[in-house]
């Protein structure tokens, strides 16, 4: 069993204090496997933020998977956002914008969304799914299959977010490299594993998984939350926690598990 951290939209620049060290002390209690930072470090993409951020990282023990989001391309310097986009991501945080991690259990594939011609929303584009499925179809089919990005590849029908540019496009080869999890962020809202009119999903098939923001301060309607995913080949267990609003710290406040079968993954009591 791989035990996954999966935190997102943290926004060093707007960040609650107190939240950094109940996040910190949460996540070393469990003592994970990795964690995956789905963008979105910091508000304005600033060298003290990305600093901020670094300071975070550094004082969590584990290995660390780490994607941008639109949040760490500079909005205000256009200059900088056109010629330099990540160069104060790359100084503080990694030189790769679209980082791989593999063990004996998992493959997880980082792809970077952000494009500098777009404020907000996020793209994916040909050369992405190629390098995905270069390396997704070259491992045994029982390794679960992670696909990282900030911005959803798929929204429910009514968020006022809209989906990744060109996901759809690319839907049909994704599901069919036997992709297991899609984690991402940008919506400060945990949603689980949905179906829509927009991809026709059925009952099985991969799950997509948002966090919500786990320490900012520009939380929406649930608040500060993250999540932690217990995988194995065959089982997916996914806890959210979110800060209790007093005592400033974490909970589990809703457990979903997941089984998968011949066509993808199914909740555990629709097998029963």
């Amino acid at each position: 069993m791989r035990i996954i951290v999966h935190i997102s939209d943290l926004h060093f620049g707007r960040t609650e204090t107190a939240l950094e060290q109940a996040l910190r002390d949460t996540i070393i209690a469990r003592h994970p496997d990795l964690i995956i930072v789905s963008g979105d470090l910091t508000q304005r993409a600033t060298r003290a933020q990305f600093a901020e951020a670094k300071r975070f990282f550094v004082t969590l023990p584990y290995p660390m998977l780490i994607v941008p989001g639109n949040h760490d391309v500079p909005l205000y310097s256009f200059w900088t956002r056109f010629t330099q986009p990540y160069a104060k991501y790359r100084e503080h945080i990694s030189d790769d914008l679209e980082p791989l991690y593999q063990d004996d259990e998992m493959l997880v594939v980082g792809i970077n969304t952000v494009r500098i011609f777009k404020m907000k929303e996020g793209r994916v584009n040909a050369k992405q799914i190629e390098r995905a499925r270069s390396v997704l179809m070259s491992i045994p089919p029982e390794k679960i299959k992670i696909i990282v990005s900030h911005h959803p590849f798929n929204i429910p029908v009514g968020h006022y977010k809209r989906p990744l540019s060109q996901a759809r496009k690319f839907w049909k080869d994704l599901q069919e490299m036997g992709v297991d999890l899609f984690l991402s962020g940008h919506l400060h809202d945990t949603l689980e594993r949905y179906r829509d009119r927009t991809y026709k999903l059925s009952s099985a098939g991969p799950l997509l998984i948002q966090a919500g923001t786990a320490i900012s301060t520009r939380t929406r309607k649930e608040g500060n939350s993250f999540n932690i995913i217990r995988a194995t080949s065959r089982t997916m267990r996914i806890e959210r926690f979110a800060a209790h609003p007093k005592r400033r710290d974490f909970s589990i406040v809703r457990t979903e598990e997941f089984i998968r079968n011949k066509t993808g993954w199914i909740r555990k009591e629709a097998a029963v």
